[in-house]
């Protein structure tokens, strides 16, 4: 089984759900800034088919989403604490 690391996003902070296409048994690994824009890096398998799964990114103070699963937090360049969530 072939495994590799992609980026995905940017993404938008909110407290929206966005759907992102990815691998069904793909593991979030990283959560960071790049050039200003917020992603998350994730193993996946390129062979397996993907699927739409919900991700939220909120700041420190928010509401936490219901049905939320945590995955990581990132300190952004202007100092905003950010927090990426997947419906579970």
């Amino acid at each position: 089984m072939s495994r590799q690391i992609w980026k995905f996003g940017p993404l938008f902070p909110g407290l929206e759900w966005r759907g992102i296409s990815i691998d069904e048994f793909a593991t979030v690994v990283h959560f960071g800034e790049q050039n200003g824009n917020l992603f998350f890096w994730a193993e996946v398998n390129p062979k397996q088919g993907t699927l739409v799964r919900d991700f939220m990114v909120i700041p420190t103070g928010a509401d936490l989403p219901e049905y939320g699963m945590y995955h990581s937090t990132l300190v952004a360049s202007d100092g905003t604490v950010w927090h990426l969530f997947e419906r579970a």
